[in-house]
């Protein structure tokens, strides 16, 4: 045996600090824990959804590329989508896909966007499209795909 372990014998000093720098170390780590929350949200992702122009907007045959009329002449492929965070900051762009843009209808037209390295963990996300408005979603929901519509 030694002076460590004797029956009856006081801890040293250094066994007393070394305890404590373990269980600082252990609370530290636990706090990081909660506050940091799943690995896999601070991790980047594409978002990706589609916006429709509907209710009279479009004069087109299903299934044929969008010819928009009116106000609505903004929303078509190479349109800017911007992806924000809860406060409003940037933090992704992209464009409405240029391969795009048929009709589901003959009163409905059709853009898919994907937005490559959001970056994950911000909690709440807006999605503009050409400059018509913030639309937030949470990151459930905008990592599921989200789907915007505009029309009279």
């Amino acid at each position: 045996m030694n002076e460590h372990t004797r029956p009856g014998k006081r801890p040293t000093w250094t066994t007393v600090v070394t305890a404590a720098a373990a269980a600082l170390l252990l609370g530290a780590g636990a706090t990081w824990a909660v506050t940091a929350g799943p690995l896999s949200s601070g991790r980047a992702f594409t978002a990706k959804g589609s916006v429709a122009v509907t209710d009279g907007a479009v004069r087109s045959n299903p299934g044929t590329p969008c010819r928009l009329i009116g106000d609505f002449g903004d929303i078509r492929a190479g349109a800017e989508v911007v992806v924000s965070d809860g406060s409003g900051k940037t933090v992704a762009l992209s464009k409405l896909a240029t391969d795009d843009g048929t009709t589901g209808s003959a009163n409905e037209c059709i853009h898919h966007f994907s937005v490559p390295d959001v970056p994950g963990g911000l909690g709440i996300y807006g999605i503009d499209i050409a400059k018509r408005g913030r639309v937030q979603y949470t990151e459930a929901q905008i990592r599921a795909g989200v789907s915007l519509a505009i029309g009279r």
